[in-house]
């Protein structure tokens, strides 16, 4: 019941997200149409009825709040929608989802303003960098994590991760694709997801099939969907849940060396092998980060703030470049 209860929430919420986008794409159409301060007005109102709380949030979480910080942010989102709005119109553009890139905009002048802040509070404390830690022999700033980095641009990266994550941790427990088999996407969270998600594999380690069989010996199938399902609610997202569809897996028949078993009722190590889990666990991470690419890349205001943040080089950068995932 609780679970159907947070299904319905989601869907009402989700309803609502897709009435207010199509009110926004509305109010923006007819900003480009009719280019006056009425209809932009009416687009900033519409689109900060979400934006507010999640910058509030933003710059509460950061100890930045503060009427003039959000009043900065307001200002600067709202030159940055003008500015879009002004280049749109000048290319004949009409932009298919402009609530995500607007979205967007919001939110990289929110990680400006909390930058900007952060930083003038370092500069206020610059003294204290040069002081000795205890009896290391070592100032405050040969303890910094990473040379160049500074503790804003880390927590900014570390936010960005996350919620990448948690687009890849939805596509795993809810797409269901062509021939999705929950055993299968048990052996990518047990020899992927959850080694990394607790540094017990090396990060040059892509999977653990070893790890992964050592974990589920001896577990049913239901109790492995519980176990990961609960994980991911602790430490990723308390709203993370098996799909319908994976659900109702565990009620079918499976043939287990000729005899009929309920796919709940299978222990996991005895019917699956370490070489099983391997090849499920490959296969199925490169359809995952094909799908929530596709996620992330409908979500402009995401994909902005990943390219603005990362380089060619970076994990993230397969979920925002063109072309195959890898």
């Amino acid at each position: 019941m609780e679970q159907k209860a947070h299904i319905e929430k989601l869907i009402k919420e989700s309803d609502k997200r897709a009435k207010s986008a199509v009110k926004i794409q509305k109010n923006y159409e007819q900003c480009l149409k009719n280019f006056n301060d009425k209809d932009f007005s009416e687009l900033v109102t519409e689109l900060e009825i979400t934006a507010l709380p999640w910058i509030r949030k933003q710059l509460w979480q950061k100890g930045c709040y503060s009427d003039e910080n959000e009043h900065a942010v307001l200002q600067e989102a709202r030159v940055g929608l003008w500015q879009m709005i002004t280049k749109d119109n000048d290319n004949s553009v009409i932009r298919e989802r402009v609530v995500s890139y607007a979205f967007g905009i919001y939110k990289k002048k929110t990680l400006g303003i909390i930058r900007a802040v952060t930083h003038k509070k370092n500069k206020m404390d610059v003294r204290l960098f040069s002081e000795p830690v205890g009896n290391t022999g070592k100032t405050q700033e040969d303890m910094l994590p990473i040379a160049g980095i500074d503790g804003v641009e880390q927590k900014e990266s570390c936010e960005m991760y996350k919620e990448v994550f948690e687009v890849y941790c939805k596509t795993l427990l809810t797409s269901f694709i062509s021939r999705s088999f929950l055993p299968k996407n048990l052996a990518l969270y047990y020899a992927r997801v959850l080694p990394h998600l607790f540094d017990e594999i090396l990060d040059t380690k892509a999977t653990s099939a070893k790890y992964a069989f050592e974990k589920m010996q001896g577990w049913d199938i239901k109790s492995l969907k519980i176990d990961s399902e609960s994980t991911l609610q602790k430490t990723v997202c308390k709203e993370l849940y098996w799909g319908e569809e994976y659900v109702q897996q565990l009620g079918e028949e499976i043939d287990v060396g000729g005899v009929k078993v309920l796919l709940k009722n299978i222990i996991y190590t005895e019917v699956y092998s370490k070489e099983k889990i391997e090849d499920w666990a490959d296969y199925l991470h490169k359809v995952v980060i094909a799908k929530a690419k596709d996620i992330i890349l409908k979500d402009e205001g995401l994909a902005e703030v990943i390219k603005s943040y990362i380089s060619k080089d970076d994990i993230l950068y397969c979920f925002v470049r063109e072309g195959e995932s890898r």
